[in-house]
């Protein structure tokens, strides 16, 4: 250790050993991505399949879901996600289309999604690793400790991040006409106390 960093380790009354590094919290990243996907069937192979459709759209908040299997010939899905990361906010979203050709004759057309926003209060960024085109997890500048030194009582306060969430299921639609539209809202606080510890609050 130099003096100089033992001077200001005495200053702050920060222990040695806790970690107070300048890190970098200047991220710019942006990433789209598509799927479209065609499923047809072949004679002598399969005559028909099977496509289960659920309202799951995040939150259990009525109880019960509705799930529905039906025989198709033919399914045709599409799906887009994108997301940014620019300093300290970060968005990121996901739609899905279904169109469904029955067996029995007709269709059962059915989409869902989600957007969600959020911001780190005390200046981190999303993590996002290149190797595998996905978020990782948070780097945390000042991890949380509390400890009592002969300057007195130091801390770290962790990352504290606020965030939104929407969600939609549109399954009101040809066979699946009881199917209902459903969506809901979240908002959360989100503290985490290192790089591996997070405890959400919404």
């Amino acid at each position: 250790m130099t003096p100089s960093t033992s001077k200001r380790t005495a200053a702050t009354g920060r222990p040695p050993a806790a970690r107070f590094s300048c890190r970098s919290t200047t991220s710019r990243r942006a990433v789209v991505t598509w799927l479209t996907w065609v499923r047809r069937p072949v004679s002598g192979v399969m005559a028909t399949a099977a496509v289960t459709y659920s309202q799951d759209v995040g939150l259990d908040i009525a109880g019960t879901f509705l799930t529905q299997t039906l025989a198709v010939s033919e399914v045709n899905l599409l799906g887009l996600e994108a997301a940014v990361v620019w300093g300290s906010f970060h968005m990121q979203g996901e739609y899905t289309h279904v169109d469904a050709q029955l067996t029995a004759g007709g269709a059962a057309d059915v989409e869902g999604g989600y957007v969600q926003v959020g911001y780190f209060l005390t200046g981190e960024h999303r993590g996002y690793k290149r190797s595998s085109n996905a978020f990782d997890r948070t780097k945390v500048i000042e991890p949380f400790f509390r400890v009592r030194t002969a300057e007195g009582i130091c801390h770290g306060r962790g990352a504290w991040e606020i965030a939104y969430r929407w969600a939609m299921a549109d399954l009101d639609d040809g066979e699946l006409s009881s199917g209902g539209t459903y969506s809901n809202h979240t908002i959360g606080l989100n503290w985490y106390l290192n790089d591996y510890t997070r405890i959400m609050f919404f």
